[in-house]
């Protein structure tokens, strides 16, 4: 991924861009991931150095794959991230806020240690915290029958209703 020296940032800013390699982002997801990278993604990141604060803003694109929740086609999903955050030197100490809670300021902050810079990590959580817990095709799909396993986005099976038997005593009741 990104490892830059903060030699490497002069008084001007640092840009980079560099594509996001699917194998690192599958290895990443893990075997067990519903979520797959094809194609490489892209990287566009700028580092600005004042003192000894580096800000780093840019931007991640990468598209995912993953199969239907309910229909089991492909579907493709795309994620767009801007990257916003400062970094500090590892020994360098930030006063925590009177009550031991985080403030809103503070989220966009992280870290460096021996005079460089990974964001592998970041790009990493800011991304896959992009990532929809499911995904399906369309809000509208249909799915799969219950049945005959007929994708009802194609068409219509022959199958009856499914009833379920534990619910058959609330037909008997009537209402007034």
């Amino acid at each position: 991924m990104v490892k830059v020296k903060i030699e490497e940032i002069r008084e001007e800013a640092l840009s980079l861009e560099q594509p996001i390699e699917a194998e690192w982002v599958n290895t990443l997801l893990g075997a067990q991931s519903i979520f797959s990278v094809k194609d490489s993604g892209s990287l566009a990141i700028k580092f600005l150095l004042a003192e000894d604060v580096v800000h780093v803003r840019g931007n991640v694109a990468i598209t995912f794959h993953a199969n239907c929740a309910r229909c089991l086609k492909e579907v493709a999903h795309g994620v767009k991230v801007a990257l916003d955050f400062a970094m500090f030197p590892d020994e360098c100490e930030l006063e925590a806020a009177g009550d031991g809670e985080i403030d809103s300021e503070d989220m966009g902050v992280s870290f460096y240690r021996d005079q460089e810079i990974d964001i592998a990590d970041i790009v990493r959580d800011e991304v896959f915290l992009q990532l929809p817990m499911t995904l399906v095709c369309r809000s509208s799909c249909s799915g799969l029958c219950d049945n005959c396993g007929v994708n009802l986005n194609e068409g219509t099976c022959g199958c009856l209703p499914y009833l379920d038997s534990r619910w058959s005593a609330l037909s008997e009741l009537k209402l007034n």
